[in-house]
């Protein structure tokens, strides 16, 4: 939540497909496309493949 600053933060366990069972976290702002509908399947990852490196920079900078 610090890191990204979101306006809602949704947490979802979609294990469909998979054994395991992932939680997705999905950080929300009132400027995305699909506001306040669903993220799934509708839209393409919004980031880049260089534009998702800085985004890992910064997460890993939050784990000890």
């Amino acid at each position: 939540m610090a890191l990204f600053a979101p306006d809602k933060l949704n947490i979802a366990t979609l294990g469909n497909l998979v054994p395991q069972l992932p939680m997705d976290h999905v950080a929300r702002y009132v400027s995305d496309p699909p506001w306040p509908g669903s993220v799934w399947g509708i839209f393409a990852s919004a980031l880049s493949d260089q534009g998702i490196t800085p985004v890992f920079t910064q997460l890993r900078a939050c784990v000890p």
